[in-house]
């Protein structure tokens, strides 16, 4: 009331997996003469999808006719929110329906499955697929107090002698999370 102010800037840090949704944040200043004011200001936290993934699977020495022995790839949630996961496979460029290149020849992308369930066979796992396809029963739930939720997801590659693959072999599998 008798013109004299002071400007104060407030901040706080906010965890990249914090609660997302609307958030009200309020002040509250008292002066040396009991003097108060308050306001309240909302915003938002939005959704934040964020995966870490193993980084090799690796099959092994196979030969032409051979089936690889499980091999897991665990997914880590790092955001705030639970998700499931689809997965694509290429070997040299996204669309060109092959799950690796080889030194000499390739192998078509549904020669590599994969699965949520550890005593699924390799008829029984699902094909990889050159557009993504929902892993089924792998949700991983939000982060959560810095703690960081894991689901693993199990795979297995089928060497078909009718593709002449041989020698190192290299492919790509791109995992997407969405909203569970």
């Amino acid at each position: 009331q008798d013109g004299f102010f002071a400007n104060y800037t407030c901040s706080f840090p906010v965890a990249y997996y914090a609660l997302n949704g609307t958030w009200n944040c309020t002040v509250r200043a008292n002066d040396s003469i009991n003097l108060t004011a308050m306001t309240t200001n909302t915003t938002s936290v939005n959704a934040l999808y964020a995966l870490n993934v193993t980084v090799l699977i690796d099959y092994g020495n196979l030969t032409a006719g051979d089936y690889s022995a499980n091999q897991t790839a665990d997914v880590v949630n790092l955001g705030n929110v639970p998700m499931n996961i689809s997965v694509l496979g290429y070997g040299q460029a996204i669309n060109d329906n092959l799950s690796f290149v080889c030194d000499q020849g390739n192998l078509s992308v549904d020669t590599q499955r994969f699965s949520a369930d550890p005593a699924a066979d390799y008829a029984a796992k699902i094909p990889l697929n050159r557009t993504f396809k929902a892993i089924p029963g792998v949700t991983v739930n939000k982060t959560s107090n810095g703690s960081f939720s894991m689901n693993t997801t199990y795979w297995q590659l089928f060497v078909d002698p009718s593709q002449q693959a041989f020698g190192r072999c290299n492919g790509t599998i791109v995992f997407q999370a969405q909203a569970a």
